[in-house]
This record gives C-alpha cells, structure tokens and sequence, in this order.
C-alpha cells in the first residue's frame, strides 16, 4: 500500500512516512528539552589534540624505569661557528648526538623529546669559550670517549672543551646571568672610549621595537671593566649582568657601543664570551 503525498501526488512508503515523522518528533522534544544533548543541534566536535594513554594511579610508578645519567657538555664557539643561529647550534648537536647512536632519556606523554637543555643564547656573531648543555643518558657514559667522539662529529669552529658528569643542576631563584666578555681593539684610544662608556652607569641608548622607543641605562648592567695591552693589541674584560627586568642585554650594549664609537667602530674587531654563571 502506498501514501501519495507532495504536490506532484509522489509515491511513499507508509514505513517511510512513520519513520521520518518519528526522527521529527526527537528533534523537537530534544530542542524542547535544553539538558538533553541531541544529533539534531549539536555536531560531534572534532578532537585536534592526541588521545593518551592514562597516567598509573597515584602511588604507583611505571615499570622498568632505565637510570638516567646527567652529563653536562662544555663546548666552544669560535671562528666561523660563531655565525652559526642558536636554533641551528641546536639542530648540529642533536645530529651529532643521534649518528653517535647514544641511549639518551626522553619525555614522557604525547609528545616524546630527548631530555636535553641548553643554556643561554648566544648572540650571532659572539665567539664563546663557554657555552654547554645537559643532556640524560640510560648509561654512565665514558667521558674520554664522548668527548671525542663528539669533536669528530662537530663542525669547524665548534669543540667540545670538557664534559662533568655526574651533573647535578643548582639553580637559584634570583634569574639571570652573569658574564664576562673580553673586547679587542686595534688602537688605544678606541679602548679607552670602549671602557669610558661602559664604566658610567649613566650611559643610556635607545632601541626602536615595534614602533614604539624604549630607552635603556646601562646602570647595573656593567659590573667592570679593566683594560690591558699595547701597541695595536688592546683588551677590554668586561663583566656583565643581564636576564633580569630593565636591565639591557649584553648583545644591546655592544650594539649600542658600536653606534657610540662611530667612525672608529672598526678598530673592535672581535668579541668573546668567556665565563657564564647563572645567578
């Protein structure tokens, strides 16, 4: 038996109409019921993050766990690596970590890293005595053997100078850091200049971020300055902190020393990082 319904007089089947009228009438109780959750007014939302597995109940540790190793790796940056973006430094070590084929910790959760940090940047074009980083090993590494392994892996300019293990990370909650940095000038009275800006804690620039000037003082920021050589061979160590609010960067107060130098800005020829402590 069939229904003719619509204008045109169609054709339907009874069991069609009754059940198309049924789907009718939850849509409506659903839209007149707000505590019920209907396919009629809401679309399953779409998951954008990974689904993990869930975590051992309280108390209760995963098996198995392999020991982990802190080994902190002191290297250097010199040369042409000194040219060389932190995010690539990064990226050059890892790779030569991974051909070494070490057993290194990794991140637990959704997405798994190595467990490796390293410390502060380092500006482009800044050469470093003192730069390293800590990374988690499964197995007591021998020292000797990493640290040649890892020289043979490294690119020109870069070297591994020491490696401490174990490593035991102390830090404090003051922030920052503190640096000492050794300038070079070709002539004396470009040295004398260099010393005379930094040692007055009024000396203030200003950098231009975002459209709008922000004015720094040097203040704190120069912690020392002493100046030793002759003829066209001048150093100038100076000590600095910075990571800490209003207090410029190292990388801003050379820029900044530069623009003061003026014409005799090539007379500073080369800048290196030579002690980090974190404060």
């Amino acid at each position: 038996m069939s229904t003719f319904c619509g204008k045109n007089g169609s054709r339907r089947s009874p069991k069609l109409v009754s059940t198309r009228l049924n789907i009718w009438e939850s849509a409506r109780s659903a839209t007149r019921c707000p505590g019920i959750s209907s396919i009629f007014r809401h679309r399953a939302p779409i998951l954008k993050k990974s689904i993990c597995w869930p975590l051992p109940p309280p108390g209760r540790e995963p098996m198995n766990q392999p020991a982990e190793y802190k080994t902190r790796i002191n290297y250097s940056k010199t040369r042409q690596a000194r040219y060389i973006a932190h995010l690539d430094t990064i990226d050059v070590i890892c790779k030569a970590l991974r051909r070494l084929q070490l057993s290194y910790a990794v991140t637990q959760g959704c997405h798994v890293r190595p467990k490796i940090s390293f410390g502060p940047p380092l500006p482009l074009g800044h050469a470093s005595y003192c730069e390293y980083f800590v990374i988690t090993l499964n197995q007591e590494p021998d020292v000797e053997w990493l640290k040649n392994a890892l020289n043979k892996e490294m690119p020109q300019g870069m070297e591994v100078i020491s490696i401490e293990h174990p490593w035991s990370d102390k830090k404090s909650s003051a922030g920052g850091e503190w640096v000492q940095y050794q300038l070079y000038f070709k002539s004396s009275a470009t040295a004398e200049q260099a010393q005379s800006y930094l040692l007055n804690p009024d000396s203030s620039f200003e950098i231009q971020r975002k459209g709008q000037n922000k004015r720094y003082v040097l203040g704190k920021a120069v912690q020392k300055a002493e100046l030793s050589g002759q003829g066209d061979a001048w150093l100038l160590t100076a000590e600095f902190i910075q990571g800490i609010a209003d207090v410029p960067s190292v990388s801003k107060i050379v820029t900044a020393l530069a623009g003061h130098l003026g014409a005799s800005r090539d007379d500073f020829y080369l800048l290196e990082r030579t002690s980090l402590k974190e404060l």
